[in-house]
């Protein structure tokens, strides 16, 4: 008697719990690479050149954190990138076995499928990965970050929707153990396990999974890209920015180094932009940067007085989250948590506010049930297996 789908998925389940498995699925095996999977950066690298994959992706932060607003975190933008089809050191997973099936059966109809199931200790996830990079990321061969926070508005409902994690091997790929760590789809079950999924509630199509702007435009096929055009593009976009840093005014320079990591730089860069002629030309953005310079190097006092010369109705969330972030650095937990508050209403999508904000309870003195329940909520947001299930509902999408 044939397998059902149904009865296919419990096994699988028994044998990879959800609590200790991460899963991915890919809807062919391909032939050099059949228990390797690697990143979209990675596999742009020519052979044997793996080793500059951290310097690459250095250059692509240095190169893309102009575009981003100042507080943004390095997986957030990479998270982004990823979203948008560039090349990132980022691999997608799933926390829902059924959305790995999809993705196994979804194409190439005459090639089987193939399911990889990554073991991680459960609740291990990293929670932030910031601006400065140092020799401490370049770990062992098979050593892994793997992130569940690093929702921003672009990414948020498609990541979500998915059950997205994104793990990012610092080799640049992970090797897994044939039959003990993945699992064949035979093309003739494809069909079947594509009818199932979409019988579901909700349906898991691609209409679904990939309901975003991006998703309409691309439905998530990737663009090609050979190693050379994209170092091309990516110098080009460096050494422009590097006369920026030498003959610029003390802002542009002053964001230069900010991109870099050099933050007690930028810092007296800022300042020196602000005493300056014409300095109100500037906006509100100088006490930005400058406020999330001094945040980083724990000059919450001065942040803070930075950021109260931006009008009250010019701020974001994004000010109010650096607001908090400052409060809780003098730690002020009761003036930080309406300000953390503000934060997730004038932006319910970024997930470091949610997380920014159970730091700051934690630290407060409310009410462990309260403070349990309000965990309960948002734990939803980055554990449930389906979208709907998050604390920001369908409608807030």
């Amino acid at each position: 008697m044939t397998q059902s789908v149904e009865e296919e998925i419990q096994e699988l389940e028994e044998r990879f719990p959800r609590y200790l498995y991460l899963y991915r699925g890919q809807s062919m095996i391909y032939p050099e690479q059949e228990n390797r999977v690697p990143s979209t950066l990675a596999r742009i690298l020519p052979a044997g050149e793996v080793e500059d994959l951290f310097a690459l992706e250095k250059k692509i932060l240095c190169g893309a954190a102009s575009f981003y607003s100042p507080h943004t975190r390095n997986i957030e933008i990479m998270a982004d990138l990823r979203h948008l089809h560039g090349p990132a050191n980022l691999i997608d997973f799933t926390r829902d076995i059924r959305i790995a099936l999809f993705f196994a059966c979804l194409e190439e109809p005459e090639q089987d499928g193939k399911l990889f199931f990554l073991r991680t200790k459960r609740g291990r996830f990293s929670q932030g990965w910031g601006r400065r990079f140092s020799s401490s990321d370049k770990s062992q061969a098979g050593d892994i970050r793997i992130f569940q926070d690093f929702h921003i508005s672009s990414n948020a409902k498609r990541a979500i929707r998915q059950s997205g994690v994104l793990v990012r091997p610092l080799s640049g790929h992970i090797d897994f153990k044939e039959g003990e760590e993945t699992y064949v789809i035979t093309k003739k079950r494809k069909e079947a396990i594509l009818k199932y999924l979409a019988s579901q509630q909700p349906p898991i199509e691609l209409h679904y999974l990939f309901s975003d702007k991006t998703g309409f435009t691309g439905l998530g096929k990737e663009v090609p890209k050979s190693h050379e055009d994209f170092e091309k593009n990516l110098d080009d976009l460096l050494k422009y920015r590097a006369k920026q840093l030498l003959g610029g005014d003390n802002y542009s320079q002053g964001r230069e180094y900010f991109f870099r990591g050099d933050y007690d730089e930028a810092a007296n860069l800022f300042r020196a932009a602000m005493r300056g002629a014409g300095s109100s030309s500037l906006g509100d953005d100088i006490y930005r940067y400058l406020s999330s310079a001094l945040l980083r190097t724990r000059k919450h006092q001065e942040a803070l007085d930075m950021l109260a010369r931006i009008p009250y109705g010019n701020r974001a969330g994004e000010d109010y989250c650096m607001y908090a972030l400052g409060r809780k650095g003098l730690k002020d937990f009761s003036g930080a948590r309406p300000d953390i508050a503000q934060a997730i209403t004038d932006n319910r999508f970024r997930s470091f506010y949610y997380i920014t904000e159970m730091q700051i309870a934690r630290r407060s003195d409310e009410d462990r049930a309260l403070r349990l329940a309000r965990w309960r909520n948002y734990s939803k947001l980055f554990r449930s297996i389906r979208g709907e299930k998050s604390p920001l509902g369908e409608d807030d999408f």
